[in-house]
């Protein structure tokens, strides 16, 4: 089985379709990644876009310390946070149903059951270094230590994140009518 920085290696040798592996596996978790941060579909879009870009472009170097995925996520969190610093005082409005949408459609793709909508819904709720930390971990199935690198914290700090990410949403999903029942 070929892993995702084998291909990416592949693609740095001349074959472009370890690149578009790259983009059949990442795209759309990227795009949901980033678009926690700009809050705008068709941004994020074209952030994911430009990640990929930045790999076609400068051809960074790729060093096998930390997993290419992580790697990956880094760059578009930077990417994130240099548009979101650009367009600061700018308020980002969907221009039309259709984007709402396709945010919908792309949502719905992935949040199948009545309670994955409800930690859905409770995610969106909380702090931005919480929803982040628990997307990382939990949906992207990073380690402690990948999730740190993204976010620029150490995995102490990571593991009090997460500990407290999961207190705040486990208020929030009974907020919003989830039913724990032990059994």
């Amino acid at each position: 089985m070929t892993t995702d920085a084998e291909y990416y290696f592949r693609f740095l040798d001349g074959d472009s379709s370890g690149l578009e592996e790259l983009v059949k596996m990442f795209n759309d978790s990227l795009i949901l990644f980033i678009n926690g941060y700009v809050k705008n579909l068709s941004i994020a879009e074209d952030l994911a876009a430009d990640t990929f870009a930045e790999l076609i472009v400068k051809r960074s170097p790729y060093v096998e310390k930390y997993s290419f995925k992580t790697w990956l996520f880094r760059i578009a969190r930077n990417n994130a946070i240099d548009y979101m610093r650009k367009h600061k005082r700018h308020i980002n409005i969907p221009l039309s149903d259709n984007e709402c949408s396709e945010e919908d459609a792309l949502e719905r793709s992935i949040v199948k059951s009545e309670q994955q909508s409800t930690l859905h819904s409770s995610l969106k709720k909380l702090k931005k270094d919480y929803s982040d930390v628990l997307y990382l971990i939990y949906f992207e199935q990073m380690s402690y230590e990948e999730a740190g690198l993204i976010l620029k914290k150490s995995s102490k700090q990571i593991k009090n994140l997460v500990f407290r990410a999961k207190q705040a949403l486990r208020e929030n999903m009974i907020k919003e009518g989830f039913i724990y029942e032990e059994l």
